[in-house]
């Protein structure tokens, strides 16, 4: 997601094979997220898919007069943390963010 030029929400890309560069773009780190303690919200085999994850998601999207709000949430620090992360976004027809939040 970007501003015009400016990169808002964005993530490492995507690099095709295996390797270190592959296990890095499967880490929370590699998104424009919350990282808590330089851990991963979710776990991924080294083979293969999703050990652990979250098990609670919820997304809603709200809108008004062109506006909309994003409301977003996951449980994936819970087992480790005892945390849910949260994200809301207010987008306006601009493009422009008015407030954004994440904890």
């Amino acid at each position: 997601m970007s501003i015009g030029r400016e990169r808002l929400i964005v993530n490492c890309g995507a690099h095709r094979g295996r390797g270190d560069w592959w296990q890095a773009q499967r880490s929370t780190a590699a998104h424009s997220t919350l990282v808590v303690d330089d851990t991963n919200s979710s776990v991924f085999s080294p083979d293969s898919g999703l050990v652990r994850g979250p098990r609670t998601v919820t997304c809603k999207r709200d809108e008004a007069e062109g506006n909309a709000w994003l409301d977003m949430s996951h449980d994936g620090y819970s087992p480790t943390f005892d945390l849910i992360h949260r994200r809301r976004l207010f987008l306006r027809p601009a493009a422009t963010i008015c407030a954004a939040r994440t904890g």
